[in-house]
């Protein structure tokens, strides 16, 4: 990838930062900086995209709505291929490193179906199998998975699953930006675009959010977290924007 996210600490000096950003520089990358944090930035980014897409599979939506949508969107990769590509049995880790982390017990129908799929060997691309079936060429989502899901819930569909997914990284980008783990939508923006793909054409999450309107933003995601899906929840900053009519960018 074009980026490099270079972390600070409490006890990073100046010193030592100005010589990473000369370092990324000199490998031809693009650097951003955030503060310390868990997940830093672009992988709570790319976390809430996959795992978005692993809820929507768990609820009973068609898997190929759910690459579609994405693709629609502007995603330089749809979610449950490149899920396939970082191994599911890294998410797994990734998220009972998480559990340990912060203390929570997470729990969710994604959660529930990844579990299950690591637990049948399908660990990804690299195993052969994963939410694809790598044996047939061209490769085809496993059709297993409907044994595995809800059936089709009453409200589906490409645009309510692409609002879910860009909603779902939209969001996560203004709680780091909340939580002081980014420290300015403009890296946000680069971050997103060059760390994770996130779709070019929006200009960035952030942008994104604007072009929706924080208001706008701020219902939505509660109508989402009434529906059950409590991650959703609009964070602080994007909730006091909605009320002042702010935006985070001109």
């Amino acid at each position: 990838m074009p980026l490099v996210e270079v972390i600070t600490a409490e006890a990073t000096s100046e010193d030592t930062l100005a010589r990473c950003l000369a370092f990324s520089r000199t490998t031809k990358k693009t650097a951003i900086v955030v503060n310390d944090g868990y997940g830093f930035f672009t992988t709570r980014m790319f976390s809430a995209y996959i795992l978005e897409a692993a809820e929507l599979v768990a609820e009973g939506h068609d898997p190929v709505l759910i690459e579609w949508a994405a693709r629609r969107e502007g995603m330089v990769v749809s979610p449950l291929k490149v899920f396939d590509e970082v191994t599911l049995t890294l998410g797994k880790k990734a998220l009972e490193s998480r559990e340990a982390y912060t203390g929570e017990t997470l729990d969710s129908p994604g959660l529930r179906l990844l579990k299950a799929l690591v637990e049948q060997g399908r660990h990804g691309k690299a195993a052969g199998q994963g939410f694809y079936d790598y044996s047939s060429k061209p490769r085809r989502l496993w059709a297993g998975l409907s044994e595995l899901t809800a059936d089709e819930p009453e409200v589906t569909g490409v645009d309510y699953i692409a609002e879910r997914l860009m909603l779902a990284q939209a969001l996560e980008a203004a709680r780091t930006l909340d939580e002081g783990i980014l420290t300015s939508a403009r890296d946000g923006e680069i971050g997103a675009i060059f760390g994770v793909g996130f779709a070019p054409n929006t200009g960035g999450p952030f942008a994104w959010l604007d072009r929706q309107g924080a208001a706008n933003v701020v219902t939505r995601a509660e109508q989402l977290v009434a529906d059950g899906h409590a991650r959703f929840a609009p964070p602080a900053n994007l909730k006091a924007m909605a009320e002042s009519g702010e935006t985070f960018f001109e």
